[in-house]
């Protein structure tokens, strides 16, 4: 019973996680990060930042 409990939520979160506006979220939360962690000054991590952006558009 908890299993099926647990599998009902996990699909409930998939759904919602495959709207576009949340991929929109995920894909500039991550590319944020990468760009923070990679970018090498202001127009460094811009340029990370749309560069991760984009790349992670073309793997859905």
């Amino acid at each position: 019973m908890l299993w099926h409990n647990l599998w009902i939520g996990a699909r409930a979160i998939i759904s919602k996680l495959k709207s576009p506006n949340m991929n929109n979220l995920f894909k500039g939360l991550i590319a944020g990060y990468g760009a923070y962690k990679l970018g090498g000054g202001c127009l460094g991590t811009i340029l990370v930042f749309v560069v991760i952006f984009l790349l992670l558009g073309q793997c859905s």
